[in-house]
C-alpha cells in the first residue's frame, strides 16, 4: 500500500505595527520604521519606498501618500497586509488681521494659516502660552512691542512661524476748554501739560496768533488778541497713532 502524509500548518495572520492602525502619517523628508509580524520572511512593494524590502522593520520615506503592501511566508504559507503611508509637510504662517504697528491700548487679531487642520497648534509669546490654545485666531492687546509665535504639530512634525507687533504709546492731553470767552489782555492754557512722553504735539491758530510761541507743547498758554480757534494734532513716535481736536477763544 501506498502512504500519503499530510502537513496541516497553522494560518498565517501577517500584521503590519499588529493591526494598529490601516493608515499612518510620515513627515515628509523624514520618513518612518515600519514593523511586521506574523510571518518569517517578507517581501515589501512597492521596493523603491524601503530601504530592505525583505526585512521585518524596514524604514519608509515615501515622496508622496503610498500604499504599502508586505507579504508574510512560512513554508508554503502566506498572508498579506498593507498600510497607508499619508505624507503631511506642516505649514503655518501668521496673517496679521490689521497693521502690525500700533497703539498701546489696542486690539489685533492674529490668524495662523496652516494646513493641519490646527493640529497641535499653540501659540506663545516670550515663552507664555496664550489661550485658547487651539484656536487658528488670536486677539491681543500688547502694552509694548512683543514677538508672537505659532506653532502646528502632526505625527512628530512640526512648523512654526513669528511676527513681531510694535507698540506706540500715545498721551493725548486733556482740552481746558473747548469754546471760551477772555477778556482782552488775558491769557488761556488750552490743555494740561504733559511731558516726559514720546508723543509730538503741533498746535497751530486761525487767524496767526504769535503768542503762541509753544507750538509743541501739549498745553501752550496763548494771549489772543482777536477771535482765534487752536487746533492740535497729537501723533505718536512712529506713527502708530494720531488724534487731533480743537479750542475756541473768543
Amino acid at each position: 500500500f501506498e502512504e500519503l502524509v499530510i502537513e496541516i500548518h497553522d494560518e498565517l495572520a501577517v500584521e503590519i505595527f499588529a493591526g494598529a492602525a490601516d493608515s499612518i502619517f510620515v513627515c515628509a523628508g523624514i520618513g518612518v520604521q515600519l514593523d511586521v509580524v506574523g510571518a518569517l520572511d517578507y517581501v515589501w512593494s512597492p521596493a523603491g519606498v524601503f530601504d530592505d524590502p525583505n526585512g521585518p522593520d524596514p524604514f519608509a520615506n515615501p515622496a508622496t501618500d503610498t500604499m504599502v503592501y508586505v507579504v508574510g511566508t512560512l513554508g508554503v504559507c502566506f498572508d498579506v497586509d498593507s498600510i497607508f503611508l499619508d505624507v503631511v509637510d506642516p505649514q503655518v504662517e501668521i496673517e496679521a488681521l490689521g497693521p502690525i504697528g500700533i497703539c498701546q491700548g489696542d486690539t489685533i487679531a492674529l490668524n495662523a494659516d496652516n494646513n493641519v487642520g490646527n493640529s497641535g497648534l499653540q501659540w506663545t509669546s516670550n515663552s507664555t502660552i496664550l489661550d485658547p490654545l487651539n484656536s487658528p485666531v488670536v486677539d491681543i492687546a500688547p502694552l509694548f512691542n512683543t514677538t508672537y509665535t505659532v506653532t502646528v504639530q502632526i505625527a512628530g512634525c512640526t512648523d512654526s512661524d513669528q511676527i513681531t507687533i510694535n507698540v506706540d504709546p500715545f498721551a493725548f492731553p486733556e482740552l481746558t476748554f473747548t469754546d471760551t470767552f477772555i477778556c482782552q489782555n488775558y491769557s488761556v492754557t488750552l490743555a494740561n501739560q504733559i511731558t516726559g512722553v514720546t508723543t509730538k504735539y503741533l498746535w497751530t491758530s486761525n487767524p496767526n496768533d504769535p503768542t503762541l510761541t509753544t507750538p509743541a507743547a501739549s498745553g501752550p498758554t496763548v494771549t489772543p488778541e482777536v477771535s482765534t480757534v487752536y487746533t492740535l494734532i497729537a501723533t505718536s513716535q512712529n506713527a502708530f497713532c494720531a488724534d487731533t481736536t480743537t479750542a475756541s477763544v473768543t
